[in-house]
């Protein structure tokens, strides 16, 4: 492997690993596929409500949203999780598939980016922990 190729790994593994600062203390939530609930959130459907949550914290951290933010995240996140189930198929979690997985994640990427919502240093780390919850909740995107 070239120093180029082991630097770039080195780097994706210290982003990956970076934590999020509107989402600390969430991992256990998040590898588990299910958030608490959370009173600034709006009724969605079952399987959009843990990844806005994860969107509303990154967002504003512990502060209340006002009902504008709550529609523009709202929005952000039905657009983020259409994306995944979209692109999910039975066995899109599985290491033959890291291609497709990367792809999905710059689609998030561009969308967080896009949207002017988020602060610009958390983006990547809140990908990292929508792509891992969306692999938690997998069975329950494909149902829909």
């Amino acid at each position: 492997m070239s120093k180029c190729a082991t630097l770039s790994l080195i780097n994706r593994r210290y982003i990956a690993n970076r934590p999020c600062p509107g989402t600390r203390g969430q991992d256990h939530e998040i590898r588990s596929g299910h958030l608490t609930s959370d009173d600034r959130l709006q009724d969605l459907p079952e399987h959009y409500s843990p990844f806005l949550r994860l969107i509303v914290d990154a967002a504003a951290g512990d502060r209340a949203i006002t009902d504008t933010e709550r529609k523009l995240l709202t929005d952000l996140t039905v657009e983020v999780v259409d994306t995944i189930v979209a692109e999910v198929v039975p066995n899109f979690w599985r290491h033959n598939r890291q291609p497709a997985q990367d792809a999905l994640n710059s689609r998030i990427f561009e969308l967080l980016m896009r949207s002017r919502l988020l602060p610009t240093p958390q983006i990547e780390a809140l990908v990292d922990k929508l792509m891992e919850l969306a692999g938690a909740n997998h069975a329950r995107l494909m149902k829909t």
